[in-house]
Parts: C-alpha cells; structure tokens; sequence
C-alpha cells in the first residue's frame, strides 16, 4: 500500500453496481417489455444517448436524467418512480454488484485500508433495506449518502463530510467514480482519483489498484 493511499471511497452507482446500461436487459425480462424497450446507451455509446448528452454537458442532472427515464419507463414498471425502476433493475445483489469489486474491497481489507463509498442517491433510488442485502454496503467502514446528507457531489461539503468521517487528510484518500464532474470536484477537494470507465471495470479496478499502491 502507499504511505499516501491511507483511504478509499467508492461510488456507488458504476464502480460498485453495474449500470442500469448494463441490467435494460433484465428490466426488458421481468417487466415483459419488448427487446429493445428501453435503449438506453449512456457511456457505452454516448452519441445515441442524447439525454446522456445533456447531462455531460451540465443541461441536467444525474438525477433528472433517471427521473426521466423511470417515466418512459413507465408503461412496463408500473410506475414513474426512479425507486421502481431501479428496484426492479437491481433487486438481486449477486447479479447487481460487480464481482471486480467484492474482489477489490476484499483486498484493501486484506491490507488495512480503510474503506467508505460516497454515493449520491443510494436511499432516494433504492428501496427501503436494499442496502441491508448488499454484501459490499455491509463491509465498508462507512456509508455518507447524499440522499441524507442533503449534500451532492460535486459539492466540495460532500467531500468534507466524507474526508471527516474517514479520518484521513484528502490527500491520504483516493475517490473511485464514474462521472467526470465527480472525479473532478474530489480532485479539486485534494483527494487522489481515479475515474471508472464502466466499460472496462477489470481495467478500471486495474488503475485504481496502480493509484492506491495494492498490486
């Protein structure tokens, strides 16, 4: 481990659970929803995702972008709620969570390092006691939630509460995330980063094991 890499934080969305991208296949299977229903491409074809497009650019946000596919998702799910949608997309962890990350954690906690995720949305899009099944969630150190804290990255005061609740100084910890403007504020927050390409998780986790000194 590297003297300066004391700490890591995950996000949650991408470098822990696989992308809704990833699970339209699965929504299309449980909600009888025709091939093709929800073609949604975001990073992994980014010029036929318009949306996606807008977000990049700061139009809109994260979560704008998913409340508004959970409305065109609607007429399968049931329901207009991101919780909807998202539950039915990542109701079973095993086939959710990426095992390039229960491999990673499991080798910081080998090593002593300290672990946290900084997430966004986990208690506004999933519903109540997700978390609870999710073997990853239960063996961090810590959990700062945005959806609690009232505090979103890329706000500098969501990397504050998450650098004080770690107990490391910024740049002791390193911040793993999918979103260029994410990576961009912990960076300005002083923090060590390394951006998730979710269409590469083994090289990500690669990079990400380089940066923080594990391999």
């Amino acid at each position: 481990m590297s003297p300066t890499v004391r700490g890591i934080l995950f996000d949650m969305g991408g470098p822990v659970c696989r992308t809704p991208f990833e699970m339209a296949r699965r929504l299309e299977r449980v909600t009888g929803a025709p091939p093709g229903a929800f073609a949604w491409t975001g990073p992994f074809d980014p010029a036929a995702d318009a949306l996606w497009q807008r977000m990049q650019s700061g139009e809109i946000t994260e979560r704008e972008y998913w409340h508004i596919r959970a409305r065109e998702a609607a007429p399968f799910t049931g329901s207009e709620s991101v919780v909807t949608l998202f539950q039915t997309a990542f109701a079973d962890p095993d086939e959710s969570i990426r095992p390039q990350a229960m491999d990673f954690l499991a080798r910081c906690r080998a090593a002593g390092t300290r672990t946290g995720i900084l997430t966004n949305d986990m208690k506004d899009f999933n519903e109540p006691g997700w978390s609870d099944r999710v073997p990853f969630v239960q063996q961090v150190d810590f959990v700062v939630d945005g959806s609690i804290t009232g505090v979103l990255k890329p706000d500098p005061r969501a990397y504050a509460i998450a650098i004080e609740t770690m107990g490391f100084t910024p740049d002791e910890i390193m911040m793993i995330d999918d979103q260029p403007f994410n990576i961009e504020g912990a960076a300005r927050s002083g923090l060590h980063t390394c951006w998730f390409d979710v269409t590469d998780p083994d090289g990500s986790y690669e990079r990400a094991s380089r940066i923080a000194g594990l391999q």
